[in-house]
């Protein structure tokens, strides 16, 4: 992202005000953030003015933590996770066994209920600081992220058709699924570092690489991301994964990409 250094300041400290947030989460905001507009070129006020207290209502009033607890399991758990410590490929066909996956999945849930608390009593703004902080994502990809979606469900569905359920759910998919494309994206340059050590990518275009992995490889591919969110959850929960795992995989996909190159 190309960001003019110079425009951060004052602008964005009056914008935060607007959030009230106690100065402890504000400090670990700023540290974490950059909170301004892509390229400069989209004003952030609104996506602030959206999660600030009292600005919107997205129907809290009919979630409980046991809800939240339901709609985290099954966001987190999705193309992932089928329990038992083992892992699966996006459709279920492979699976690998994780020593400590289920602690560190029930790990995770617990501290994706803390961070959502706030939200139980309108405080928006406080939920999604915290999942910002938790997976290491930009504030202000979350939220405009998340209010693009937000936008498209208002704008598609009547008013007595929408819940709490459903814009939670919505709020919680959209941050995991900009966890995961951050996450593949690194688990993409280890395949290529683990493949350069080996000399088994030499002659094939990043572009060739790409599209293999993503296309004729995309089953092998997704259980080598699996095993990487459940390795990164562990560091999250302070327990151990399994980068052995990891690393065999990648070897495995490496191989498959000699016969499909």
């Amino acid at each position: 992202m190309n960001v003019d250094r110079e425009k951060i300041g004052k602008v964005d400290d009056k914008l935060l005000d607007v959030l009230q947030l106690d100065m402890e989460l504000l400090d670990k905001l700023k540290n974490n953030i950059d909170i301004l507009a892509y390229d400069n070129k989209i004003s952030i006020e609104g996506y602030i003015l959206f999660i600030a207290d009292k600005k919107t209502d997205l129907k809290e009033n009919h979630l409980d933590k046991r809800k939240l607890y339901r709609i985290l399991e099954g966001v987190l758990e999705q193309q992932f996770y089928i329990g038992e410590d083992y892992i699966v490929d996006r459709i279920g066909t492979n699976k690998i066994r994780i020593k400590n996956a289920d602690l560190i999945i029930n790990d995770t849930l617990l501290k994706l209920i803390d961070a959502s608390s706030e939200w139980l009593i309108g405080r928006y703004s406080e939920t999604i600081i915290k999942y910002s902080l938790l997976f290491n994502i930009s504030f202000i990809e979350i939220m405009i992220n998340f209010k693009e979606k937000y936008d498209r469900l208002v704008t598609n569905l009547e008013d007595e058709m929408i819940n709490g359920e459903i814009i939670f759910t919505m709020f919680a998919s959209s941050v995991i699924t900009l966890f995961r494309k951050k996450l593949g994206e690194e688990v993409i340059s280890d395949i290529l570092v683990e493949g350069n050590k080996l000399q088994k990518l030499e002659n094939i275009d990043d572009k060739i690489l790409r599209n293999i992995f993503m296309e004729k490889l995309v089953d092998r591919f997704s259980i080598i991301l699996n095993i990487k969110t459940i390795n990164v959850l562990a560091i999250i929960t302070d327990r151990q994964g399994d980068n052995e795992k990891y690393i065999e995989n990648i070897y495995l996909l490496l191989d498959d990409v000699d016969e499909n190159s």
